[in-house]
């Protein structure tokens, strides 16, 4: 097989029952010039019966030990033919016209780093599902990001190698959280794009790391906030000093802020109070004491209520943004 222009990475672990849906998926694109990159994270299921029945000559499958997502995706990408690469988790599907329309864009657009969509999220225990569609507006995204928010799902995220490989990759030091920092890096580094529409189908599963360990709700900013200040969230991580809590805040911006500390809730900083030592709880303080009016007005909106589009909530911080 000649080199590919795109690269589509699967990280993989215990997914047996999820990959021969994952692999037809893309057999079933329309654009033809790809490979499809699985590793294989130290399952111990029947993952690797499955690949190997449904394999075929655009299929490349490396099996390493356990080591987590964040490595396992770097290990794929190094083993990568091509020079864009599309991200594609075990459990999700890409629609037919995913890789066409991602890399007509970004071939045509040298100004966009990398390029995400819509989703239809699977629910697998009530089989149902909800269509998300985001906002196309590289500002819009940037802003998200800044204020906490996940505004392009990463199973549809698709970029330039070359701009992977300039911010570093995924970090190995950080287990949860490791998608949202990779896309807060990338928007830092140029200009990121969502497709208008759902090109993805994005399954949420019981049985994942992902929701055994990661907070729920308005917990999620609180966690994002110190995996991005203390490049960790795992056990022992080093504790913040000041300067990383005052250098970050201020990194995301005033409407960051408002939109962060509005979304917070006493149990969260109850529960990591004690990864933040007193100088910096005491900044925190300050700060929500600065930024009050808007506090307590993020706190009345309704965040995490999904009949409201991000690209809605982007939009209300570009007009309440302190000058």
């Amino acid at each position: 097989m000649t080199c590919p222009l795109v690269s589509v990475i699967t990280n993989s672990y215990n997914s047996g029952k999820y990959l021969r849906a994952n692999i037809e998926s893309m057999l079933r694109q329309d654009y033809v010039d790809w490979e499809h990159v699985v590793v294989d994270c130290g399952s111990t299921d029947n993952s690797m019966d499955i690949l190997s029945v449904v394999a075929h000559k655009r299929l490349r499958v490396f099996q390493v030990p356990f080591c987590g997502v964040a490595k396992s995706r770097n290990i794929g990408i190094s083993k990568a033919k091509g020079g864009i690469i599309a991200i594609l988790d075990s459990d999700d599907y890409a629609l037919p016209q995913r890789l066409t329309k991602q890399v007509n864009l970004l071939l045509s657009r040298p100004d966009i780093v990398g390029v995400g969509s819509g989703m239809v999220r699977i629910n697998e225990t009530t089989n149902r599902s909800k269509t998300y569609v985001y906002s196309a507006c590289p500002r819009h995204i940037g802003i998200l990001l800044r204020a906490g928010f996940d505004p392009i799902p990463h199973s549809s995220f698709t970029f330039r190698r070359s701009s992977f490989e300039a911010i570093g990759g995924y970090s190995n030091t950080i287990e949860k959280g490791e998608d949202f920092e990779l896309m807060l890096r990338f928007a830092i580094s140029g200009s990121l794009f969502s497709l208008p529409e759902a090109l993805v189908h994005i399954t949420t599963r019981e049985d994942s790391h992902t929701n055994r360990h990661r907070p729920k709700g308005r917990d999620t900013s609180f966690f994002k906030a110190l995996s991005l200040i203390l490049n960790s969230v795992g056990e022992g991580s080093v504790r913040p000093s000041q300067e990383m809590v005052e250098t970050w805040l201020e990194s995301i911006g005033s409407d960051g802020v408002g939109a962060l500390l509005g979304r917070w809730c006493l149990r969260s900083i109850w529960h990591n109070c004690l990864k933040l030592n007193l100088n910096s709880l005491s900044y925190l303080v300050k700060l929500a004491g600065l930024h009050l009016l808007q506090v307590v007005e993020c706190r009345r909106k309704a965040w995490w209520d999904y009949s409201k589009a991000p690209k809605d909530i982007a939009i209300y911080l570009l007009s309440n943004r302190s000058h």
